[in-house]
């Protein structure tokens, strides 16, 4: 996020006047970098929240994936059959 530009981007939200109070200033990295720039959180210190908080994130999202009892995996480049493909079959079995 860092390197793609998340420091940029949250300066210029914060420079048009977005408050960080904002439902979509509180997303997933956003927020660690506005206390990084507003509160004086130390730079190394955001960053690692943000690796962790991603992780978490990534924990909960597999966490209720595995709970999908009929979902089909579809891995680009790995996929025998288009996502397409796959949609198609599925809904014709309902």
């Amino acid at each position: 996020m860092f390197r793609r530009g998340l420091a940029e981007e949250v300066r210029g939200l914060l420079a048009r006047g977005f408050d960080r109070s904002l439902k979509p200033m509180m997303a997933l990295g956003i927020a660690t970098r506005v206390a990084h720039l507003l509160d004086g959180v130390p730079l190394p210190e955001t960053i690692e929240a943000v690796k962790r908080d991603t992780r978490r994130y990534a924990k909960r999202q597999g966490t209720w994936l595995s709970s999908e009892p009929h979902l089909v995996p579809v891995v680009p480049g790995e996929a025998s059959r288009s996502p397409s493909e796959v949609v198609r079959m599925y809904l014709s079995s309902l």
